[in-house]
């Protein structure tokens, strides 16, 4: 295990060590896990002592076994590590995880005590920003859920309008609706949370924000906009969340591979596409910085329209190199002298199969190629010449 300088890190290396994992499980809708563990300022602790902190974590969590990358980050008053690793095997089988919020609390407990680490203070953020576990509407603690997941985000999280609230919260299954009218004369707004599914279904009755308490009713919630886009109102306030997504954006053509690696950055993004499947919205929910804000917010290339042009793009040109790669396997010479046939296969996508391979995984497109025309070589029969033909029907009319 390396302690890594971000500034060194490849991505790309980091999605092909991934990729096996990735590729066996597909159903999990969040492979990735993400612990950000943050020594108290007074505690100098070294490379080597990080690295060996982390390895302790990880063996406790019983990720021990499984590919990470622990980066090291110093942009706040106390050096901190960040530790991105999946909850997926190699077989497919997703990584037993329950109470992992609770387990991480008592595992770093104990790696205080063992290295007379300062205690952290009450709420301090130690743990995996996915410490705030979704709402499970199956259990019968629903009110009590919906209370604590509505207060823990408004607390975590900045967000500058009602729409990037509404992103946020889904994240974590939870709905809202905002509620205006009239009543004996009188202008009124209230706000109703809900369960979601993993799938945004609605589960049950609506909770009117009465119920649960006025810190997360509507005027509450007009005062955190306010003092969010007060906050935010700086642009270097969200240079982080934006050079992260600029890196990634740069290193991907398609959305799916995009939202896979900014997982890895500690970033969702959410893209809301239309029944044809186009891109016409962007969140971007950043649980390092504790932002959700919407892609404009960022810059015009990561809203809606610059995120579609640019995986377009990136798709053609994709296809294009496809395409160049199985002419030029077309034009090789073996040394017999004549051009070698081949059959040339369509891309992978235009099948219908969105996997990277078909048939044998990790292998590249031109070596794909080359297996499967070798393997069917002997099912196409040469073309007859059409004077060939011809003389074959006379013959057969004598």
């Amino acid at each position: 295990m390396q302690v890594t300088d971000e500034r060194h890190f490849d991505i790309r290396e980091a999605l092909r060590c991934f990729e096996p994992y990735l590729e066996a499980n597909r159903r999990t809708k969040n492979p990735v896990f993400h612990a950000s563990l943050n020594p108290a300022p007074e505690d100098r602790l070294s490379n080597d002592e990080l690295r060996q902190i982390a390895r302790e974590y990880m063996e406790r969590m019983g990720y021990g076994a499984q590919p990470c990358f622990v980066f090291l980050h110093e942009d706040i008053e106390r050096r901190h590590i960040h530790i991105v690793s999946l909850r997926v095997g190699l077989d497919g089988r997703k990584l037993a995880h329950d109470f992992e919020a609770r387990r991480s609390r008592e595992i770093l407990d104990a790696l205080e005590r063992r290295y007379g680490l300062r205690p952290a203070a009450e709420g301090d953020a130690k743990q995996t920003y996915d410490t705030l576990s979704k709402l499970d509407y199956t259990k019968s603690d629903l009110k009590r859920q919906l209370a604590s997941l509505v207060r823990s985000t408004l607390h975590r999280y900045r967000c500058t309008s009602f729409g990037e609230l509404r992103t946020l919260l889904e994240y974590f299954n939870v709905s809202i609706e905002e509620c205006r009218g009239t009543a004996h004369g009188h202008e009124y707004a209230g706000i109703l949370y809900g369960a979601l599914d993993d799938d945004a279904t609605p589960q049950g009755v609506p909770i009117k924000s009465s119920r649960i308490g006025r810190d997360v009713g509507h005027r509450t919630l007009e005062r955190y906009y306010a003092h969010s886009r007060e906050a935010l109102r700086d642009s270097a306030a969200l240079d982080g969340t934006r050079q992260a997504v600029v890196r990634v954006l740069g290193a991907t053509r398609s959305p799916e591979e995009f939202c896979r690696l900014l997982e890895a950055e500690g970033i969702t993004a959410v893209l809301r596409r239309t029944d044809a499947g186009r891109i016409y919205g962007t969140t971007f929910i950043d649980h390092r910085a504790g932002v959700a804000v919407n892609g404009s917010r960022l810059g015009r290339e990561f809203a809606a329209n610059g995120l579609a042009a640019h995986f377009d793009a990136g798709q053609a040109e994709q296809r294009m190199q496809e395409a160049e790669e199985v002419q030029e396997q077309t034009q090789e010479i073996p040394q017999g002298g004549q051009p070698e046939r081949r059959r040339e296969y369509p891309p992978a996508q235009e099948r219908g199969d969105t996997r990277r391979s078909t048939a044998v995984d990790g292998m590249g497109l031109e070596e794909l190629f080359d297996l499967l025309a070798a393997g069917r070589q002997e099912e196409y029969e040469e073309p007859i010449p059409r004077e060939r033909r011809r003389r074959k029907k006379r013959r057969a009319k004598r």
